[in-house]
């Protein structure tokens, strides 16, 4: 195995480990701990003034303490590994101008969500004191930055997707004419 393969194999399973840490079991926790409401990370259409009010009126102390704590020291590596796991393939599976066209979607995705997460917590701490602080315009601002990475990683998703498919078919294709011959 390549250098190249253990550094990108690593880099992949580390980054899905942290997903699959944050969605299947931190955030369902702070879900939970918000009466079901669902946290701000997960909501991909933004979230209005009233919307974030009652999701953290209902967040518990416990369930703020983790999304403060856990979730955004998990979410402090995120966005990072899987900007540099979508530009490493990019690169990889397309064409310099095609690779660095789809890279600048992956970047602003990760850009996006650091913003995002500095503004959650901005509004997980104002919210805590007294009396509240959080304002319509700081919900309005992070719930930009919310929509923006989502729609950034869903065109990079979307383009990574596509050419894995190409590159999976060129390959059963290649395979199948030596087979031939």
């Amino acid at each position: 195995m390549t250098l190249f393969r253990i550094f990108y194999s690593t880099l992949l399973i580390v980054t899905i480990g942290i997903y699959l840490t944050m969605v299947i079991w931190v955030l369902p926790e702070i879900s939970a701990a918000a009466n079901g409401q669902v946290p701000f990370d997960m909501r991909p259409t933004g979230y209005t003034f009233e919307e974030a009010i009652i999701f953290l009126k209902s967040l518990s102390e416990e369930g703020r303490i983790l999304y403060l704590g856990l979730q955004h020291t998990l979410d402090a590596f995120f966005p990072g590994l899987l900007g540099i796991l979508l530009v490493v393939a990019f690169i990889k599976l397309m064409s310099p101008k095609w690779a660095a066209f789809f890279s600048l979607f992956a970047i602003a995705g990760s850009v996006c969500d650091y913003l995002e997460n500095s503004g959650v917590k901005d509004m997980l701490t104002v919210y805590s004191s007294s009396p509240p602080m959080v304002t319509p315009e700081m919900v309005s601002t992070v719930s930009y930055f919310t929509v923006l990475k989502s729609l950034a990683s869903t065109i990079a998703y979307v383009a990574l997707l596509v050419m894995l498919v190409k590159w999976g078919v060129d390959k059963y294709r290649a395979k199948k004419s030596t087979s031939n011959q």
